[in-house]
């Protein structure tokens, strides 16, 4: 399986994957389905590049072929619950 689940301790918030929830200066945030599998994904290559084509074979279930912006969204919306500033941010790096 190329899922990380349980908990991910980033610098600012502890993201608890098999809840889908961010835990952030004593604020919680949900995450979606896809934004707990794109983070448990991306976790479990930490420090590596993921081509886009990848992604959306592997997280969405897309043919490589797809044209579609939904890995830009996805990751806009996770930067601004994960990263403490998600115009320069530390975690979801592009």
């Amino acid at each position: 399986m190329w899922a990380v689940t349980g908990l991910l301790q980033l610098q600012g918030c502890t993201i608890d994957l098999a809840q889908r929830r961010i835990e952030r200066t004593g604020a919680q945030l949900r995450l979606t389905e896809r934004e707990a599998a794109l983070v448990s994904y991306l976790a479990a290559r930490a420090g590596q590049d993921i081509p886009r084509a990848e992604l959306l074979t592997e997280v969405w279930g897309y043919t490589a072929a797809v044209n579609t912006r939904t890995i830009d969204t996805t990751v806009r919306r996770l930067r601004q619950k994960i990263e403490r500033d998600p115009l320069n941010p530390e975690h979801l790096l592009t």
